[in-house]
């Protein structure tokens, strides 16, 4: 499997990627509090599911964002 590099999405602000957003946070740690959320609060199981995620390239996973995290 190839490694996808998406540091650059990943590291910058949401109201830096997104128009709608007005989020300070990193995309990182929205995704984070997301699937720790869905996870319910297992840091384990959140990790395996967001893991999933980041291995997909950065459209993929701006899509999963608008579709998920978009208030």
């Amino acid at each position: 499997m190839t490694k996808v590099d998406n540091s650059d999405l990943l590291d910058n602000t949401m109201k830096n990627i997104f128009d709608w957003s007005d989020d300070s946070n990193t995309v990182r740690e929205n995704l984070w509090n997301y699937f720790l959320e869905l996870s319910g609060k297992d840091p384990v199981r959140a990790e395996d599911k967001m893991g999933q995620l980041l291995n997909q390239e950065n459209d993929k996973i701006k899509k999963f964002i608008e579709e998920n995290l978009k208030k």
